[in-house]
């Protein structure tokens, strides 16, 4: 039988109780390391979540200002097109009328019209001649001439 009373056994049992004691103790902290850890971690979560939130929110507002931006842009470039597109149609719609009031002719053939406003289709021209006041007369076989209807109210009927 072993003599705990020895110092030998003192010892030992000594030694023994640190070591439940230190193993108790880095059990604990090494819980409540974790524990800690579980909470930064959690928090780093949230915050990320926070973070990532704010960001979407901020990026929807920056596409919606691009999208305004860009569609006031467009507008903008549709206005000038149509303003561009009407200037060249009102000027050529000037110089159709101007030819038709030229005093020696008070018709001219669609060809010598064209010939002179160039850069139309056949019937955008047509329209044209229209809105700068003209009409059209078929004469010889089927040529088409235009004139101004306040010039050729005669040859009406």
């Amino acid at each position: 039988m072993m003599d705990f009373s020895s110092a030998q056994a003192v010892s030992a049992m000594i030694t023994g109780a640190v070591s439940i004691v230190t193993a108790a103790l880095t059990a604990m902290v090494t819980v409540w390391l974790n524990n800690r850890r579980a909470m930064v971690d959690e928090k780093l979560a949230r915050l990320k979540g926070e973070i990532d939130q704010n960001l979407g929110a901020r990026r929807a507002v920056v596409d919606e200002r691009l999208a305004t931006l860009k569609a006031q842009l467009d507008r903008e470039l549709a206005e000038q097109k149509a303003f561009l597109e009407n200037k060249a149609l009102f000027a050529a719609e000037r110089v159709a009328h101007e030819l038709l009031m030229h005093p020696q002719w008070e018709q001219r053939s669609f060809s010598a019209i064209k010939a002179k406003l160039g850069g139309f289709e056949d019937d955008r021209l047509r329209q044209i001649l229209v809105q700068a006041g003209a009409i059209r007369f078929m004469v010889r076989n089927n040529e088409e001439f235009w004139g101004l209807l306040d010039r050729n109210r005669h040859n009406l009927g």
